[in-house]
């Protein structure tokens, strides 16, 4: 049977820690080598993952958009810019 394994986080991990996590994600394929990943990080970290991701990193997926700046918001990344509060 094959077996799929889909994960995601929320909006508190900054880009080194995006990294960080989805290395580790990438590291559980040499444990389960027939598991299929899913990554899905917020848009902020989806394109510094893509270029790290190589040829046998877990794949790559987007999440939705929320309108706060921070916090648990399932699946969701933030659309209000740090430069644009006050």
């Amino acid at each position: 049977m094959s077996r799929i394994l889909a994960a995601n986080w929320k909006m508190n991990l900054n880009l080194a820690q995006a990294r960080a996590l989805y290395a580790s994600c990438g590291e559980a394929r040499t444990i389960y080598p027939d598991l299929t990943l899913l990554v899905f990080p917020p848009a902020t970290a989806l394109a510094a993952l893509c270029e790290a991701r190589g040829r046998m990193g877990p794949a790559l997926g987007g999440q939705s958009c929320h309108s706060e700046p921070k916090g648990a918001l399932a699946a969701a990344t933030t659309c209000v810019s740090r430069w644009a509060r006050t």
